[in-house]
């Protein structure tokens, strides 16, 4: 892989644009595709070591490969899901949720739903702005907001109250 990105880097005509390279990075990871996704991540960090995004990605890549994450047929799908554009301002979490699963419907032509447990204020407020983001991104990025945790079940999300017992503030969506 070293060498690869080093041959990469050495021939400024195979050099790949960054936010191009960026753009194919995530999608490998919202797709399910560690491996591709990884060597792009790493691409990037080639060529600036301090890349925020990349790291975090990498990050990400290394926590899903360790826990193993084979999921249900319902999380693979969402994980290729990607929202074009998410701009909530002072949005209910009923609401965020419900334009989640409209955006869901229409770019993976996939039904589901939310199922909001006890304990989770449907009234809570969300303000948050995020441009071709995986759906699973998004989902953790709400989660953070509104103190909620979500599961990914057969045929629906689930959103539970985050408490301090079960989650800690910076956790990720424990299935998408």
């Amino acid at each position: 892989m070293a060498l690869a990105a080093g041959l990469l880097l050495a021939a400024p005509g195979l050099q790949a644009q960054p936010s191009s390279l960026l753009s194919e990075a995530q999608r490998a990871y919202a797709s399910g595709d560690y491996a591709q996704a990884k060597l792009q991540f790493e691409l990037i960090l080639a060529q600036d070591p301090n890349h925020i995004v990349a790291k975090n990605y990498m990050k990400m890549i290394a926590a899903a490969q360790k826990q193993g994450r084979a999921g249900s047929a319902l999380q693979q799908q969402l994980r290729g899901v990607v929202i074009p554009n998410v701009d909530f301002r002072e949005a209910t979490l009923e609401a965020s949720l419900d334009f989640l699963r409209q955006q869901i419907e229409k770019s993976a032509d996939l039904k589901t739903s939310f199922v909001l447990q006890p304990g989770v204020d449907p009234a809570r407020t969300i303000t948050l702005r995020l441009a071709n983001v995986p759906v699973t991104e998004v989902l953790r990025y709400i989660g953070d907001l509104a103190q909620v945790r979500f599961s990914v079940d057969q045929y629906a999300i689930s959103v539970h109250p985050r408490t301090a017992e079960t989650d800690a503030p910076a956790a990720a969506p424990a299935a998408p």
